[in-house]
């Protein structure tokens, strides 16, 4: 699929959503300080678009984000 781009660098495909170019998107939830997984309060989780076929927590996933 080619690339679908939402900064004007287009340094890497950054969609917003899914759409007819992008059926897979993993989005981050975060609230505060960031400093407890799947916490509503300072806290982030990760959640899939529904395209997405994968699982809820990609293995690559916690090595690309950093609290």
């Amino acid at each position: 699929m080619p690339p679908e781009f939402s900064t004007p660098e287009q340094l890497w495909d950054t969609p917003l959503d899914i759409s007819g170019k992008t059926l897979n998107v993993i989005k981050v939830y975060q609230d505060g300080n960031s400093q407890t997984k799947d916490s509503e309060k300072d806290g982030f989780a990760f959640m899939r678009c529904p395209a997405c076929t994968a699982s809820i927590l990609p293995a690559c996933l916690p090595a690309r984000y950093r609290p």
